[in-house]
């Protein structure tokens, strides 16, 4: 589609270019996340149909006070710059990601395990049942034997990871799921990175997990990031894949008895 649009403080019409597009889509970012320390849009309503009415080389020119930091966001929908709008939500809404340890027994922690063990239920040509397989509960992933994380955004439990720990034996990664509105936002990576960081800090050298057949974007999740497939090293009766990753030493490990960093209190889901 063509139309008006600004591009270097001049209207133009026609049809960006794909690098102007993206040119443009990385100008906003940086703007309005500087200008709102990361905490832009945060639980305010927007969709695509509301647009950025000036677009520069510098970002957004200020608008009206109808958003955070008086910036309207407007960008003419007839320059054909949908597919650069849904791209600036996708990443504005990972930006938002927020992971922190909490307690397993919290409503949101058990809501996220909760649709993890339905989903395991619905993929796995034999169904799951929680009560068959190694265990993972609240009193494993609570400190010092393990912790669980969970993954929000905008306040709202999107994903969550466990790790159980074995003192100098490798620690054990469980319960890895993100919410399907979630994925594409890399959430999974993210959760994945911070229960490395977590364990490595907490002394773990070695990272140990198991999953099934059917979940080949955990499979590629896992591969992608490190993880080398090694003969079964338990009796899991719904793994087909058996995964180990050396972690290495922490430069700045915590005290045992410290607990793992960021732990959440008690909160109820939105």
């Amino acid at each position: 589609m063509t139309g008006q649009y600004t591009y270097q403080g001049q209207q133009r019409t026609g049809t960006p270019h794909p690098w102007t597009r993206y040119i443009i889509l990385y100008n906003f970012l940086d703007y309005v996340l500087d200008r709102s320390s990361g905490e832009f849009l945060a639980g305010v309503p927007y969709s695509k149909q509301t647009w950025a009415k000036g677009l520069d080389d510098r970002g957004l020119e200020d608008g009206d006070a109808r958003h955070p930091g008086g910036i309207e966001l407007r960008i003419e929908a007839q320059c054909g710059c949908q597919a650069a709008m849904g791209e600036v939500e996708r990443l504005l809404n990972a930006a938002l990601v927020t992971v922190a340890v909490e307690d397993p027994a919290t409503p949101d922690a058990q809501w996220c395990i909760g649709q993890y063990f339905a989903e395991l239920d619905q993929r796995f040509e034999t169904g799951f049942d929680p009560t068959r397989g190694i265990s993972a509960d609240a009193r494993e992933l609570t400190w010092p034997a393990g912790f669980l994380l969970i993954a929000r955004i905008r306040g709202r439990a999107i994903g969550c990871v466990g790790l159980k720990r074995h003192g100098a034996a490798p620690a054990e990664m469980k319960r890895m799921w993100v919410a399907r509105e979630a994925r594409g936002l890399g959430v999974g990576r993210r959760l994945l990175a911070e229960v490395e960081d977590r364990a490595r800090a907490a002394g773990a050298t070695v990272m140990h997990l198991e999953t099934n057949g059917t979940l080949k974007e955990a499979i590629d999740l896992y591969r992608r990031n490190g993880y080398v497939e090694v003969a079964p090293f338990n009796r899991e009766p719904y793994a087909h894949h058996w995964f180990e990753k050396r972690l290495g030493r922490s430069p700045t490990r915590r005290a045992a008895s410290g607990g793992p960093a960021g732990r959440r209190g008690s909160r109820s889901r939105p």
